[in-house]
């Protein structure tokens, strides 16, 4: 069982004793969490079991605080519909770099075990449709020969391959990603999965992309002034309606900044915010497993990982904000009130219900000015 190594730049230690996005005792590790999306969550738990010591998440966390909204042509939101932008000014203590095997087993496979070897771990983008422990998981009996890797993007959803018996690779997926009825986990550790290779393979002898991290100390302190550029770059990105994800076809449409809260409230005045009702996947062409009332709780997620971050980094920087801690307070009961109606049934969500002219109001005064 391949488990630990010395050399620099791996994780240190046996992978079924680490933590991830969970400790053993499956508390949640919040700094992770902050980190952004799924990819830079990767990157910071792999940074965590890299390098000992204290490290200060929130500035390495804060980006910008503007957002765009992706839709389908029948104006509900898509897969990954609501997303932060990237302001582009932060000096990143992790630059990534990326390796595609396209319909090649044997290739996919030693590239695989290649990253294993040498680093640690395995950040792996690959036809999750093929697998069964993904949400994306499709049972149909035709799906292997389904797959259209000309239109299948480079970037989207990853996970993390940890470590590997004779039999099975053991990994770390978010647990919204999971499905469950072919989840199997390691024992002692909910939170690692256990999946047999040869099915892994089904996947990857289709697609195979390999994230690599490759990590600048000298970056993993920012000086105390690139909160105060990221705040103001979000605030023209806000007023801009900028976008920094641009359209991958024409099935969907996407709006930024303060577009795109103005059609966050378009959507909720004319009942599109049905919590229960199947997204549009983009990459797929299909609708799939992950629902509204998912994407719109990733999204509200996201915006509130960007808040608090930046509001850790400016306190710890003597720069309080009560704007940006009113304006937390007001996305964070929007959240638990989409939690709430999301656990006792699907339900069109209104704009009265998350308190959307507040929160318009706040991000009037928080960005808009």
């Amino acid at each position: 069982m391949r488990q630990d190594g010395n050399a620099d730049g791996r994780m240190k230690g046996n992978f079924l004793e680490r933590d991830y996005f969970y400790d053993r005792n499956m508390k949640k590790d919040e700094n992770v969490a902050i980190a952004g999306n799924c990819l830079e969550q990767l990157a910071a738990i792999i940074m965590k079991n890299t390098y000992p010591g204290k490290i200060d998440y929130y500035a390495m966390a804060i980006e910008d605080l503007s957002y765009h909204v992706r839709f389908d042509r029948d104006g509900y939101l898509t897969r990954s519909a609501l997303k932060c932008n990237e302001a582009g000014l932060g000096r990143k203590p992790w630059d990534i770099r990326k390796q595609v095997v396209v319909c090649n087993r044997e290739e996919a496979i030693g590239a695989l075990e290649h990253s294993l070897d040498a680093y640690g771990y395995a950040i792996v983008r690959t036809t999750d449709g093929h697998l069964e422990f993904s949400k994306n998981y499709n049972e149909a009996p035709d799906a292997g020969n389904s797959f259209d890797y000309k239109n299948f993007p480079e970037m989207g959803h990853v996970f993390l391959i940890i470590g590997e018996d004779e039999e099975n690779y053991y990994y770390i997926e978010q647990p919204s990603e999971i499905n469950r009825k072919y989840y199997i986990h390691a024992e002692g550790r909910r939170d690692i999965g256990m999946y047999p290779k040869e099915k892994f393979y089904r996947a990857f002898e289709l697609y195979l992309g390999l994230f690599f991290v490759e990590f600048h100390e000298e970056y993993m302190d920012h000086d105390g002034e690139l909160g105060q550029r990221i705040l103001q770059q979000s605030k023209v990105n806000f007023r801009n309606n900028y976008a920094s994800r641009v359209p991958e076809n024409d099935s969907f449409s996407i709006l930024g900044g303060r577009a795109a809260l103005v059609r966050i409230k378009d959507m909720l005045e004319q009942g599109k915010f049905i919590l229960d009702r199947k997204v549009f996947h983009p990459s797929v062409q299909a609708y799939g497993s992950h629902t509204i009332g998912e994407e719109f709780l990733n999204g509200l997620t996201s915006i509130l990982n960007r808040r608090e971050a930046m509001e850790g980094y400016l306190r710890n920087q003597w720069q309080e904000s009560d704007v940006l801690i009113q304006d937390i307070a007001l996305w964070k009961q929007a959240k638990e009130k989409v939690l709430y109606q999301c656990s006792v049934g699907g339900k069109t969500l209104k704009k009265e219900d998350i308190r959307f002219e507040e929160i318009a109001q706040a991000e009037e005064r928080l960005l808009g000015t």
